[in-house]
Order: C-alpha cells, then structure tokens, then sequence
C-alpha cells in the first residue's frame, strides 16, 4: 500500500503539480497477502518456447515486471517473488510466459519443431477394444452401471461364496451401500428396465471390477466381463468360444458342471480357458427370475479379462485353405443324465484319433419320447486328412469305433 501510494502520489505532481508533504496518514494498516517465492528452471524456456533466451535476458525481464529476485543458481535457475499486483503469477510456466511476452511473440519462429511422444495403446487397452467388437458384433450391447448394490441384489447371485462384503458407510448410501463383487445383478437390473420399455432381446455385456475382501487369495479388485442375454445355454457358449477365439484361435475351452443356488438344476458350469479358471455361467433360475420380475429365461456369463490378457495374441492368423474335401457325420445318443458333454466329447476325440477335425454341438433333447432318467445329445463329427482324401469305408469304420466306445463306456444309446 505504501507502494502504491507514493506512486499515485507521483502521478499526480506528473499531471496536475502541486506541493509533496512529509509523512503518510494511516487509516487502516492493511497486511498484504503472503506471495510464495516462484522458481524459474532457465532450461525450460527452450524446452517450452522452442527457442535460445539468455538466462541473463529472463532475470532482467522478469525483475523490469517488478518481480524481487531471491536466489539465482547461476545458468541453471532463479526464484522470484511476484509483486503483490501479479497474483496470477504463481507457476513457473506463468513466469516463462512472462519471458516470452517481454522477448516479443513475433520473435518467436511458427514453424519450431515440437517434440511428439507416440502414445503406445497397452495390451488391456487392445483386450478391451477386441471384447467389445467380438460381443458386439454378436448382438450385444455394452453397459455401464452402479458399482453399489443393496442388499438385495447383493445376495442374489453369489458366485464368490459367502465372501464378506465390502460397505461403504455415508449418508449419501444408506441402502446401497456394497460394493459389488459380480456385474450379473446391475445388468440383470438394466435387462428387466429393457423388457418393461418392450425391448425383450436386450444382450447386455459390461466390462467393469468386482470388489473383494482384500485377505483373499484373489485379486481385491478384478477385472470382470459380465453378460446377460435370452440365448439359450448353449447358444451363449458358443458366444464365449468366439470370444476366447477373437483373441486367440489356439485355445481351449472346457467347462466343469457348477452347481449353485441361482442356476437352474444342470445348467451352471465352471469356465477354463487353456486350463484355468476363467469365470462361469449358467441358465439363472427361476426364483432369480421372479425377484426382479423378469419375464424371460435369462443366461449370464462372468469372465476374467486378465486371463484374456495373458493369452491374447493380436497377430492376424493364417491357415492354408484345405486341400482335401472333409466328411461329416451325425450321432444321436440317448444318455443318462449325469453324463456331461465334456464327457462325451473327451472320448469321442480320444477314440476317432488324428482324423478328426471338429465335434459340433447340435442339442440337447428332453420331453415325452425320452425317458424321464435320459437325455438325448445330438452332435456332428467332421473328419479330414491334410494328405488324402477320405474314403467312406475308412470312416465307416471309425464311426463304428466311436459308438463302440461310447456304448461301453458311457452307456450310450442310438
């Protein structure tokens, strides 16, 4: 203020003349507000500006502002105290463009070189990218929800056991307060807010974390691909297959029977990809259903994209179109109900031998011409020879050999 003062005093005798007084009446003595010292790096001013200004030209142009120089560490760097009229300088890129402005823009070039660094997209990022096209591209539709559940919804699909719960105590969360460790309730939420607006085939797919108790074994916050559709269980397969795939062609996929109180009764099983675990997914049961009043039968699927990660191979692959033609063959086989399609597959694959080139599945049939303790699979064998062609008689022989096995060891029927 004394500053200022003095100066205002001496525009006036600049302008209108008149007699200067000894002293100075204090009406209310004022502290100012404390400025914070600003250090300026000299190498900076090339690095940002693009050009050579001495650090001899900075310091004289920085204190003509009215900055007070502090320190000064030769060529390398100074500190200044802005005055107390420049409270916008508070950064050192405030004071390079305080240099900058003093040498004059128009000296600075327009056509300076500005260092670029290729921003390199990480392999999660190319993960999340192909998940998103492979899902997309088989009709769903990616969403995002609330990471807090209630209750409720909390206890409605439990694939983690009775892992504790993680609750956020807030008055802005009284009743949803937990944080969820699986995305199957939210999408199963936003899929009945789709069939109350009429819209009956939302396939809905969220890539978002669980949240765990952080003493487990298990990552505290994975990384989750959740799924909800209408498709039946093995339609909805086939549509983890071409996931796995869209990754990574050379994989194997297996599935374990799962048993749990929000599947329906043989329709829940456990996912390994290349033989580890990768998630699960199941046909929910009726009692789910009728909670959140859903009308249709729903599948969902929850899946690890860290595994994905780690077998993800981004190269596009190439295989040499076949020669030779293929023959294929279907089996209809009556079983009990406790054979599993992995059981089935696993012995057919054994007994047909290196001929075979696909098992696809075709169905599984229960009703009134099948006795109550049987189901009925349908499948097709493909077979090729990457030297010959085939002849019928050859696979004649090796269709017999598979039924062969299948009826003794698995007790199957035609």
């Amino acid at each position: 203020m004394d500053w200022a003062s003095r100066r205002c005093a001496e525009l006036i005798l600049q302008t209108a003349g008149g007699e200067l007084l000894e002293g100075a009446v204090v009406v209310r003595k004022q502290e100012l507000p404390t400025r914070n010292p600003v250090e300026i790096r000299f190498a900076q001013l090339k690095r940002i500006l693009g050009i050579e200004i001495s650090a001899d030209e900075a310091v004289q142009s920085l204190t003509r502002l009215g900055l007070e120089p502090v320190s000064r560490k030769g060529d390398e760097s100074a500190t200044f105290v802005p005055p107390s009229w420049r409270r916008d300088l508070t950064r050192e890129i405030d004071l390079i463009e305080e240099v900058a402005r003093i040498h004059g823009y128009h000296n600075i070039p327009e056509d300076v070189p500005v260092p670029l660094t290729v921003s390199a997209r990480t392999v999660r990022d190319k993960t999340r990218e192909r998940v998103g096209q492979v899902l997309t591209a088989n009709g769903y539709f990616e969403s995002i929800t609330l990471s807090f559940v209630d209750q409720d919804l909390f206890d409605l699909v439990r694939p983690w056991g009775e892992l504790a719960a993680l609750k956020v105590e807030h008055s802005s969360r009284r009743k949803e307060n937990i944080l969820r460790q699986t995305l199957i309730p939210s999408l199963l939420v936003a899929r009945r807010d789709n069939e109350r607006h009429g819209h009956f085939d939302a396939r809905l797919f969220e890539i978002s974390r669980g949240y765990l108790a952080a003493d487990q074994k298990a990552s505290s916050e994975p990384l989750l691909i959740g799924m909800v559709t209408e498709q039946p269980f093995s339609e909805t397969k086939g549509v983890v297959a071409a996931l796995a795939d869209g990754l990574n062609h050379k994989f194997t996929l297996t599935a374990e029977r799962l048993e749990g109180a929000h599947f329906r009764s043989g329709r829940g099983c456990e996912l390994f990809l290349n033989g580890k675990r990768w998630g699960w997914m199941g046909e929910l049961s009726d009692e789910v259903r009728e909670k959140l009043d859903l009308r249709d039968p729903v599948t969902a699927v929850e899946v690890d994209l860290t595994v994905l990660e780690e077998f993800a191979d981004f190269e596009p692959p190439f295989e040499a179109i076949p020669t030779y033609p293929s023959i294929e063959r279907d089996l209809n086989f009556l079983l009990d109900l406790n054979i599993t399609w992995k059981e089935v597959v696993d012995l057919v694959s054994a007994e047909a031998g290196a001929l075979l080139e696909s098992v696809t599945f075709g169905g599984q049939y229960q009703g009134k011409q099948i006795p109550a303790d049987k189901k009925s699979y349908l499948f097709k064998l493909g077979y090729r020879s990457p030297e010959r062609t085939l002849t019928t008689e050859e696979i004649d022989g090796i269709q017999q050999k598979v039924i062969q096995a299948c009826t003794t060891k698995l007790g199957a029927a035609l």
